[in-house]
């Protein structure tokens, strides 16, 4: 009989450390990722909108609308004010430079770029805004 607990109670020790080892690379493997998260998010912005089903999907409606910003309305004086602006990091002073249309399905639409541009050169469009010629309004006042 008391062979039989001994057997027991070491099968039962063994299972536990299997189970802990398991566990502890489970925890360190979680801790790996939250930290290499947290480095990509401080270095890169707003970093969640790239995993937040939320910003997936806006990127996606964003892509159908045809949403652009055009950078042809004047010539860029690579002040950098709306990179500086972009919420997102976003590189809009080199397609500015070269008055190409910025499409980015990372782009949020919030028109920041648009209303910091002190040449004007900026200006958000969509399929919507081009088939009936609506021009979009600065929501954010200009001071004089």
């Amino acid at each position: 009989m008391a062979l039989m607990a001994a057997d027991l109670w070491l099968n039962v020790e063994i299972l536990s450390f299997s189970f802990l080892r398991n566990l502890e690379l489970v925890k360190y493997m979680i801790l790996e990722i939250f930290f290499l998260q947290l480095f990509y998010f401080t270095r890169n912005g707003r970093g969640y909108c790239a995993y937040c089903p939320a910003g997936t999907m806006l990127g996606i409606v964003s892509k159908y609308a045809g949403q652009q910003i055009r950078t042809d309305l004047s010539s860029c004086i690579s002040c950098g004010l709306c990179e500086n602006a972009c919420e997102m990091g976003l590189p809009i002073r080199n397609f500015s430079e070269k008055a190409i249309p910025f499409q980015s399905i990372d782009c949020l639409g919030c028109g920041h770029c648009v209303d910091v541009c002190p040449t004007g050169t900026l200006l958000y469009e969509t399929n919507f805004t081009r088939l009936t010629g609506v021009k979009p309004v600065s929501i954010i006042p200009v001071n004089p």
